[in-house]
């Protein structure tokens, strides 16, 4: 009977199990199967060779595609320098569409196409990012761009950046389009630059943080919150000294740490020539 129990509770262990893993791939498959945040649109092949000519790509990069469409950036880059490549797309059509092109091209032992959401990957390992989404996508990227090792390379077709300085603009024209129309590539290289209105928006933050920090040393002279700070500061002796006393009366071999560990923190206090406010500020010591 034992043994039966046994192994009815090891069948419903498994299935619990198997249910969470289950329920966990599906969550991610919906989630990876959302909407494409963009219609897809072929890039040139003049504006693909613009892109990874202003990139510098050599034959030890690793490119990654955010938004890969049919795969052809990966793989102009792979047969072209000869260096990794990876393209990730939401979309399993263009996913499909990549790996046929791969294929086509026998670049498989350099390029890898992968179903993801670009604003989910770590993007760390990348020497260089390929781009064409809309502005709002790029601006969305910048903390997965930030991490990107030193000199690594952005380039974006047709879309640029708002609060990051590109290093390079190239506009051409491309005879690929069903009319002759001009594109822009924009680079960006790592770390990247903020632009004077980013930098103005900072600057205006910390003057604002200076403001309230001379607020707040105005209305410690009001005698008020004076004495509501001493009060606080009666409280956090009277609860340190408790702390000590408990410390001590554990562990009774403590005693002489717990004295000079005081002794220091009335030396320390001392040195300063201040108080020493709630939260381990100091206080000022002049009127």
């Amino acid at each position: 009977m034992q043994m039966m129990k046994s192994k009815i509770l090891a069948v419903l262990v498994c299935l619990f199990v198997c249910s969470a893993v289950y329920t966990q791939a599906v969550e991610k498959e919906v989630t990876e199967s959302r909407a494409p945040d963009v219609i897809y649109v072929p890039t040139p092949q003049n504006v693909v060779d613009k892109m990874l000519e202003l990139a510098k790509v050599k034959k030890d990069d690793l490119v990654y595609d955010l938004g890969c469409g049919d795969g052809r950036i990966v793989v102009t880059a792979a047969k072209r320098f000869g260096c990794t490549a990876v393209g990730y797309d939401i979309d399993p059509q263009r996913v499909k569409e990549s790996l046929q092109n791969v294929e086509k091209n026998k670049v498989g032992h350099l390029v890898t196409i992968e179903e993801k959401d670009i604003f989910t990957l770590d993007l760390t390992k990348a020497n260089v990012i390929t781009l064409y989404l809309l502005p709002s996508l790029n601006v969305k990227l910048i903390p997965q761009l930030e991490k990107l090792k030193p000199g690594s390379r952005i380039v974006s077709h047709d879309f640029d950046m708002k609060g990051v300085e590109p290093d390079k603009v190239v506009k051409l024209t491309s005879n690929n389009d069903d009319f002759e129309a001009e594109h822009t590539v924009y680079l960006w290289t790592t770390p990247l630059k903020k632009t004077a209105e980013m930098r103005k928006a900072r600057q205006a933050l910390r003057e604002l943080n200076q403001k309230l920090r001379e607020a707040e040393v105005k209305a410690r002279r009001d005698p008020a919150v004076a004495k509501a700070f001493k009060a606080v500061r009666k409280a956090q002796e009277a609860a340190n000294k408790a702390l000590d006393a408990a410390i001590v009366k554990a562990n009774p071999d403590l005693k002489e740490a717990v004295r000079q560990r005081r002794a220091l923190s009335a030396k320390l206090r001392k040195l300063r020539g201040g108080r020493t406010c709630p939260g381990g500020r100091r206080g000022t010591s002049g009127g």
